[in-house]
């Protein structure tokens, strides 16, 4: 049997230097554009009480709507017994992310679940907030997509 052999020469020297371009592109106002996004993931968050993914969150006790009614604010919705925690967020962007956030101090407590409260006695269920939704995701690869482009051409 003959053996057939064949060389393939690709010069990729042209996509080398658009993906060095690509490397070096400020995409500062595309991520305050995907930053707005992720903010208002979070505030859908609140709205629905579901995580970005859309899974309910777990429903208040009965003992934390007592507690609620006795402290006078009645038994309201999941997370915003004064709406500090969802009012706070904010992001910060860069040329290349953008991180979202926030510095209230119980936020990672409701976001991951755990334990608090004296001697760690009450269990927090995890209530995720922070995160991107699947649908975010189309719209933000076309955010930075877009811009990108917009640099590169």
């Amino acid at each position: 049997m003959a053996a057939v052999t064949m060389t393939l020469h690709l010069d990729d020297a042209g996509f080398r230097a658009l993906l060095a371009r690509a490397r070096s592109l400020d995409l500062t106002g595309a991520m305050k554009q995907v930053g707005e996004v992720l903010l208002n993931r979070v505030a859908e968050s609140f709205r629905s009480e579901s995580s970005p993914e859309g899974r309910k969150w777990k429903p208040l006790k009965a003992s934390t709507i007592a507690e609620r009614l006795r402290l006078g604010y009645g038994p309201g919705p999941i997370l915003r017994r004064e709406g500090w925690l969802a009012e706070h967020f904010s992001y910060r962007a860069s040329r290349d992310r953008v991180l979202v956030g926030t510095a209230v101090p119980y936020a990672a407590i409701h976001q991951f679940g755990g334990r608090a409260g004296r001697g760690h006695r009450a269990v927090i269920p995890a209530r995720p907030f922070l995160g991107v939704a699947p649908e975010d995701w189309d719209e933000i690869r076309e955010i930075l997509l877009r811009e990108a482009l917009r640099q590169l051409c």
